[in-house]
């Protein structure tokens, strides 16, 4: 993943004169597409391959899982200066 991506910015790309509708931008500013990990999320998740102790660190943490994007999300934070 990109520095620019990491730090939580996102490019709005231009189609014809017209703003694309992004759907990752819905993803990471809207949490579309984002779930709870639950018990029964993480057990689905474990079958696929992912690792049960960082589901459940996550989860401690109140991340999210984004099926969309198959990744683990937090809610982006604003921060004042």
């Amino acid at each position: 993943m990109s520095r620019r991506r990491r730090a939580g910015l996102v490019q709005i790309r231009r189609v014809e004169g017209k703003l694309e509708d992004d759907v990752e931008i819905r993803q990471v500013f809207l949490g579309e597409g984002w779930e709870v990990l639950t018990d029964a999320l993480i057990e689905e998740l474990v079958k696929k391959g992912w690792a049960r102790e960082d589901l459940v660190q996550s989860k401690a943490l109140g991340f999210f899982y984004c099926r969309p994007r198959n990744s683990i999300v937090s809610r982006p934070e604003a921060v004042g200066f």
